[in-house]
């Protein structure tokens, strides 16, 4: 498994440029095999990460290209979003369709129309994931239905609905954003994302039912952009 292999002095490097970036690909300068310890660590850290995932999946595409890591990386990847994040499971494994192996490319498709992966299927015995065997698997399983509901993980939110606005899926990006901002009303990030595309899309009525939503599910004073954002929306 690929956690005997992770050495602690190999993340020390990588862990404080990642904590500083938001970036999905390898820092320029860095060792691409120092980069894929500590993402290893990052993952079976928090399983929901899916930021690391990302990053785990492009490096194994591009900067160190790998077909059966990065068979093992998608898999990974594909049981914790479950059915969720369509758009995003469909567009990684399309952009590694010539790299990994043609059946499995085959069985990860048909999960894309047909359902969550399934942990017991005899044909993953084979790859190497983070994130199948036992105990890991227990104990990821826990931790994922954990951190995929967390506030504190905004970077999954933020991914997500870039990745629905990337293929036109507005509707999806704003519902994404709008669970984000409830949970984490003071985060401007997701917010002013959010704000960008009520106004980009008109959608001024759908804004005011969730500006009333959000003043009742949060009674403390909500951030400026709200309140600019509401102003501005009286008006429109």
């Amino acid at each position: 498994m690929l956690t005997d292999s992770l050495d602690l002095e190999l993340m020390v490097e990588p862990y404080f440029i990642l904590l500083q970036s938001k970036s999905l690909s390898c820092p320029q300068g860095l060792s691409a095999d120092r980069y894929l310890a500590h993402i290893n660590y990052r993952i079976l850290e928090k399983p929901a990460s899916l930021t690391d995932h990302v990053r785990k999946v492009q490096l194994l595409q591009h900067e160190k290209p790998d077909q059966t890591k990065l068979a093992g990386a998608l898999v990974d990847l594909f049981f914790i979003l479950k059915t969720a994040g369509f758009a995003l499971r469909r567009r990684l494994l399309l952009t590694s369709r010539e790299l990994i192996d043609a059946d499995v490319f085959k069985r990860l498709s048909d999960k894309l129309k047909n359902g969550s992966l399934s942990m017991s299927e005899a044909w993953l015995s084979g790859l190497p994931t983070l994130l199948v065997e036992k105990p890991v698997l227990e104990i990821v399983q826990r931790q994922a239905q954990a951190s995929l509901g967390a506030a504190d993980d905004d970077n999954n939110a933020m991914l997500l609905a870039d990745e629905y606005i990337e293929n036109s899926q507005i509707d999806l990006a704003i519902e994404t954003l709008e669970a984000a901002v409830l949970k984490k009303p003071d985060d401007e990030e997701p917010a002013n994302l959010l704000i960008e595309l009520y106004r980009q899309t008109a959608e001024f009525d759908r804004f005011r039912g969730f500006w009333q939503k959000l003043g009742k599910r949060h009674t403390e004073a909500l951030p400026t952009c709200w309140q600019l954002a509401n102003l501005e929306f009286e008006l429109s």
